[in-house]
Formats: structure tokens, C-alpha cells, sequence
């Protein structure tokens, strides 16, 4: 059979439809096996792997270390930031409030000398009325029998006195009550102010517990070296007290603790040197006993003792 005639046969044969490779083609793209499982290409063919790329890593934030009532905390930069904030916002709105607190206090002032200078009149008034109405209590019996007419009028007097009186003495409790109020109000205010001043100046105590165990160590030094009864120490409502009295409490102590180690670096015995070898002004013991004197720490006495064991 020549050339035509088989490209004829194979164009009859194929008429209407694709050629066998390429239907076999598409068919293998379908049916998705145009890759092998091995993960070659067309014709059998390996693909190299690519590379992963590698992910960026995340920034590392700055860590800072802060002290917080005396303990350490690590914040990041961002912590760090809202804690400046918050505190700022809390500083504001305390010196929010003590500005509406003076202002109210200013604004007050003058409601109070007004409360005050009433006050003074009445404790004046009350008691002449009762005096007044006491010595000029007539006999009712006998001006009712003798003259009715003078009874009806006294009576009429003394009722209206006495209703003045019970006026005057309502309005005395009242302002009596008020001043006590705003009194407890003042002192409250103060005790909080100086609560506040205290924390500042002692900061171990913003702590409860060690606030509650330097009260309690102040409270026996004062009743045991000073004679302060319960009473009294209830009565110092300024921190400035207190801080003197707790330097007093540590100094006593420190100086108990100087007495100790000197006695016990007295009752040491004496290191007996060989010949030709004296303490020399360089020698350790020598620097020690001088630090002690000078400084008289107790860290420079346990210095000093150690230097003799």
C-alpha cells in the first residue's frame, strides 16, 4: 500500500474524532496521571524538590526589668508603656480629686463659720431660756384660783417660750451632729493623707503584711522603751511621728546588735604570734577593729570577728 493510500485509511479511520495520542494525552490529564507517583514529569522525568523558603522570624520584643513594691517584674516594651499609662491616668485622677476636694472645702468654708457662729448663739440662748423660764415659773395653782384671766395669759407666755426653746434645742443637736460628721469626714481625710505619706517615706510598708508587722514592732518599741499607752499611740495621726520613731526603733536595735559582736570579739582569746611576727598597721585584723570603730555597723563587727576565728 503506498503513502496515500495509508494516510487515506488512517484519516477514514480517525474521521470525526482526535488523533490516538492526543486522546490519550487528554486522557491522562483528566484522569491525573501525568505525574508518576514518584512525582516525575512527562516522560518520566524527575522534578527536583525546591527548597522551602524559610519564614521570617518574629521580632523579639525588649524586656524590662522594674521594681514594684519592692519586688522585681519583667514587662515587655509594651507592658511597659500601659503600665507609664495606667499610672498616669491614676496620678491624674487623684490630683483631680484633691482639686474637687479643696474646692468643695473652699466652697464649704463659709457654710461652716455660718453653722459655727449659730451654734455659739444657741449654746448662749438655751441655756438662759431654761434659766428664764425656771425662776419665772409662777404658782398655776393659786393665780388659776385668784385670777384666771393673768393664768390664761402666763400660760399663753410660757408655751410660747417653751417652744422656742425646743426649737433652739433641735437646731443646737442638728448643728451638734453636723459638726461631729464633717469633724470624722476631716479626720478620715487627714488619716488618709497621711496613710499616703507614710507609704511614701517608709515603701516597705505599701506592702500590708510588713506595713502590718513595722506597726506592730513600732507599737512595742514605744509601750516597752517609751511608756506610750494604748490610748495615746492611738492618737498620732501624723506619719512624721512614726517615721521617727521606727529610725529610733532600727538605731536601738543596731546598736544592740554592735554591743553583741564587740562582745563577742572581747571574750575572743588572744592569738599568741610567733617571734618576729607582730600584727603589722597593714594587717587585716588591724583594718577590720579600725572599720569597726569608725563605722560601728554590724556588718564591720562580724568583719572584725571574722578576722580573729
Amino acid at each position: 500500500m503506498d503513502e496515500a493510500t495509508q494516510s487515506g485509511a488512517d484519516t477514514q479511520g480517525n474521521e470525526g474524532g482526535f488523533d490516538d495520542d492526543i486522546l490519550s494525552r487528554l486522557t491522562e490529564m483528566v484522569d491525573g496521571s501525568e505525574t508518576s507517583e514518584e512525582g516525575g514529569s512527562e516522560g518520566g522525568e524527575e522534578v527536583e524538590a525546591q527548597p522551602e523558603e524559610a519564614q521570617p522570624e518574629a521580632p523579639v520584643e525588649k524586656q524590662f526589668v522594674i521594681k514594684v513594691d519592692g519586688e522585681e517584674r519583667t514587662l515587655t516594651e509594651a507592658e511597659l508603656i500601659a503600665e507609664a499609662q495606667k499610672s498616669a491616668a491614676a496620678n491624674k485622677r487623684f490630683e483631680e480629686a484633691a482639686a474637687l476636694r479643696k474646692q468643695a472645702e473652699a466652697e464649704r468654708a463659709p457654710l461652716q463659720q455660718e453653722r459655727a457662729q449659730l451654734k455659739q448663739v444657741l449654746d448662749t440662748f438655751v441655756p438662759q431660756m431654761q434659766a428664764l423660764m425656771q425662776a419665772e415659773q409662777p404658782n398655776w395653782e393659786h393665780l388659776l384660783a385668784n385670777d384666771p384671766h393673768e393664768y390664761m395669759r402666763q400660760r399663753h407666755v410660757f408655751e410660747q417660750r417653751a417652744v422656742q426653746l425646743q426649737q433652739a434645742q433641735a437646731a443646737q443637736a442638728y448643728l451638734t451632729q453636723q459638726q461631729q460628721t464633717e469633724a470624722a469626714q476631716q479626720a478620715q481625710v487627714r488619716i488618709d493623707e497621711e496613710g499616703r505619706k507614710l507609704r511614701d517615706a517608709l515603701p516597705d510598708w505599701k506592702d500590708p503584711a510588713k506595713a502590718a508587722e513595722g506597726a506592730k514592732a513600732i507599737t512595742e518599741y514605744l509601750t516597752k522603751t517609751s511608756g506610750f499607752d494604748a490610748s495615746e499611740l492611738n492618737g498620732i495621726n501624723d506619719h512624721r511621728l512614726l517615721v521617727v520613731a521606727d529610725k529610733a526603733r532600727r538605731y536601738d536595735e543596731l546598736m544592740k546588735q554592735q554591743a553583741q559582736a564587740a562582745q563577742k570579739v572581747g571574750k575572743l582569746p588572744a592569738k599568741v604570734e610567733k617571734p618576729g611576727t607582730g600584727v603589722k598597721p597593714g594587717d587585716g585584723r588591724t583594718e577590720a577593729m579600725r572599720r569597726l570603730k569608725q563605722t560601728g555597723s554590724v556588718d564591720a563587727g562580724a568583719a572584725a570577728l571574722m578576722q580573729f576565728l
